[in-house]
Parts: C-alpha cells; structure tokens; sequence
C-alpha cells in the first residue's frame, strides 16, 4: 500500500515535468505493473481479475509509467464501483487485441455500470461521484489527457451489460532504429 501510494505520488509530480522519456517496453509489462499493484486489494476484496492479452510481445515506444497509471486508475475506479454496489462474483476483464496501426486494450467490469447522468462528464476535471470518499475528479481526467495528448491515442467508456466497459486505442509507434 505505502509503495502504491509513494508511486502514485511519484507519478503525478512527474505527470507535470517535461523531462519525461519514452521507453520501449513491451504492452504486457505495463498491465502486469498496473494488476500487481492493485493485487492485494483486489484479492482483499473478492475481485477477480482476468487478462486476455491477445498482443503479446507487441513492442511499443510511449510513456511506459503513464500508461499504467492511466490502467491504475480505471481498475481502481472499477473497484470502487464494486464496493458502492455490494456486488457478488466481481470480475474485471483486461483484454489486449490490436489492428494494423493501433493497440485496444479494453477494461470491462461487472460493477453494475455507469449513471447514464454520470457518464458524460466523467472526463471532466474536477467531476467526482465520490466525493464523500475524498474523490477529487482528476483521476479520469487526467487519464485522458495522458491518452490523448501523451499517448496521441483515444479512451472512452460505456455501458455493457452487466458494467461498464473502458476501451484505450494508441498507436503503435516503435523506436526508430535507423533502418
């Protein structure tokens, strides 16, 4: 947990600086980094998580750290979801496909969905239906601008049947070797 919370804060002071770098890495590190994080408190709570990575091996040149604070804070929003509804047999789907340009990663849960009021606004800065919890509503906004700006991918959210389903599209860029 002190690890989780002293990387959080490590990754919104650097979210900020410009002297970030792109690293190679390949997709599956950055899901594994976000699930063994968050691991303990699933677990704790009954949430199982299920990884269909169809995209392994698949090499890209982004911003590693942001990416998967990025999946941190969808798992974590789905968590919470969870506990709000005193849902039974929770599961969260992460499941990487790609196409010729892009990399999908969807995040599915069956937390019972979004507010039809709520989802509209939930990229919004500041917009927080936890507000009781200290919700601050930077989270997803800054999941955007992560994927949008940083990442020049897209996010969006939507209902599905029994949740709400997360889908991340980013271009997959390798680093220029020259060739």
């Amino acid at each position: 947990q002190v690890r989780y919370l002293s990387d959080t804060i490590d990754d919104f002071r650097n979210f900020f600086k410009e002297s970030k770098s792109k690293q190679e890495f390949f997709i599956e590190e950055a899901i594994d980094k976000g699930v063994s994080l968050l691991r303990k408190q699933f677990e704790q709570s009954s949430i199982v998580i299920e990884i269909k990575n169809r995209c392994e091996r698949t090499l890209l040149y982004t911003y590693k750290n942001e990416l998967t604070q990025v999946l941190l804070n969808i798992l974590h929003n789905s968590k919470d979801a969870f506990e709000a509804n005193d849902m039974k047999n929770k599961k969260i789907i992460i499941d990487c496909t790609k196409d010729d340009e892009n990399l999908i990663i969807k995040i599915e849960d069956n937390a019972g969905g979004i507010p039809e009021d709520v989802i509209s606004k939930m990229f919004e800065p500041y917009f927080s239906t936890k507000k009781e919890k200290n919700g601050t509503g930077l989270g997803l906004y800054m999941s955007k601008i992560i994927i949008n700006r940083h990442l020049e991918g897209s996010i969006f959210a939507k209902n599905i049947d029994k949740g709400a389903s997360f889908t991340i599209k980013i271009p997959i860029k390798i680093k220029n070797r020259g060739v």
